[in-house]
């Protein structure tokens, strides 16, 4: 069962499409890799959303799609955002990333990545990693958020958390030997139901069709939606004042806060008040 669908990108590309006659002209290029950086990402989390919809769409589990969680203890503002969600009865849950990678993908042995492009390496966060942040912020925000911690007759329920990427089908992608680093969960989009039905449980409920909506229900709610001000990020929008503080800042300060929306929610913020936000995604 679908909880929560995709979100449509479409309003976001028109507001990017309508801004090419006011930006700075020497910031067309960038604006055009904004576009195509936005449409290529979600080109391949649609993939992805397909073909989870077409496995995992029945009463036996809950499908949630673009979940941006953010855990706030102590200002520490630690945000998730989760390309999908797959959660069965027996309350696993598959937690997915989803990469746009075309070509070749080298993982070496130390589990750095590494993506070429015309045959040239560069190196890429690992998706491995920033899954795993991602499940520790969604377990710490369930665990601490009592509404949310499931329960069967007034019991805790533990969440068996687990982390799948997935890569575009048409990549080439060398690891290393499983046991100098294990890059199992590393698969392409089209083999998504091979790899879970090895770890599957679902036919070991803990809930019923009815328990688990609830519960999915309840955390799709929690899904805090990000507003990037694309016209602040492109210099349309001139107010240059910290978010917290009310200080004055520069544009080159205002710049490295809305590249970085994961980290700040598409706030400015002064150097001094930058050092509450951890970076987490």
């Amino acid at each position: 069962m679908i909880i929560k669908s995709r979100t449509n990108i479409k309003a976001i590309v028109s507001e990017l499409e309508n801004m090419k006659s006011e930006v700075d002209p020497n910031r067309i290029n960038e604006l055009e890799e904004e576009i195509k950086r936005i449409k290529y990402g979600s080109k391949s989390e649609d993939d992805s959303a397909y073909l989870i919809n077409f496995h995992y769409d029945n009463d036996r589990y809950a499908i949630i799609h673009d979940l941006r969680i953010v855990y706030n203890k102590e200002k520490s503002n630690q945000v998730a955002q989760i390309d999908h969600l797959v959660i069965n009865r027996a309350l696993q849950c598959f937690v997915f990333e989803t990469k746009s990678v075309f070509g070749k993908l080298e993982i070496n042995k130390e589990g750095e990545f590494i993506k070429y492009f015309e045959d040239k390496p560069f190196g890429i966060e690992s998706p491995i990693e920033q899954n795993n942040r991602h499940i520790d912020v969604l377990r710490k925000y369930i665990d601490e958020k009592e509404e949310l911690v499931p329960r069967s007759f007034g019991r805790k329920l533990k969440i068996d958390y687990r982390s799948v990427i997935l890569i575009s089908r048409s990549a080439i992608i060398k690891r290393p030997f499983r046991f100098i680093f294990d890059t199992s969960m590393l698969i392409k989009d089209d083999m998504v139901k091979t790899y879970l039905n090895k770890f599957d449980k679902v036919n070991k409920n803990s809930f019923n069709e009815k328990q688990l909506r609830k519960f999915a229900e309840k955390l799709a709610k929690e899904h805090q939606p990000i507003k990037i001000n694309y016209r602040k990020r492109f210099g349309l929008d001139k107010e240059q004042s910290c978010d917290e503080c009310s200080a004055s800042i520069n544009e080159r300060v205002m710049q490295y806060c809305l590249e970085r929306p994961e980290r700040f929610g598409d706030r400015v913020y002064c150097m001094k008040c930058q050092k509450k936000y951890q970076v987490t995604s």
